[in-house]
């Protein structure tokens, strides 16, 4: 199927205000890269990555400050050292699940989420 990412707008003011007040700021795809520095572009927050495919994904001139030995929520959770918190943004899908918020919260993190996209499937015309 295809899909349509749409950028949420009004978690512009919400990131903006968030984004201010962390440590780190956490990516877990492309398509978050994407949307965070759309939303953020002058943040000079350091960001951790999930995977080698997200930290691909930074803009020129950025790095990922930790990412995990394998490309997991949870292991990420697991193995974010805690030196780059406790204070942590984390923008992503409003379809994500909570096991990388939650897995933070149980090491003590403070976790900010914020839904800065959302996936939409594209409706084709039959005619096309």
């Amino acid at each position: 199927p295809c899909i349509h990412v749409k950028t949420l707008a009004d978690s512009r003011e919400e990131m903006l205000a968030a984004v201010q007040q962390v440590d780190l700021v956490v990516l877990t795809s492309p398509q978050a890269v994407r949307t965070f520095f759309l939303l953020a572009p002058s943040s000079q927050v350091p960001v951790a990555t999930v995977g080698r495919g997200t930290a691909a994904a930074l803009p020129p001139g950025v790095q990922s400050v930790f990412t995990p030995s394998l490309a997991t929520g949870a292991s990420l959770a697991a193995e974010l050292p805690t030196h780059l918190g406790p204070r942590v943004l984390y923008p992503t899908s409003v379809l994500a699940g909570s096991t990388l918020v939650a897995g933070l919260h149980r090491r003590g993190f403070q976790v900010v989420r914020v839904n800065t996209y959302k996936p939409e499937p594209v409706v084709v015309p039959e005619e096309v």
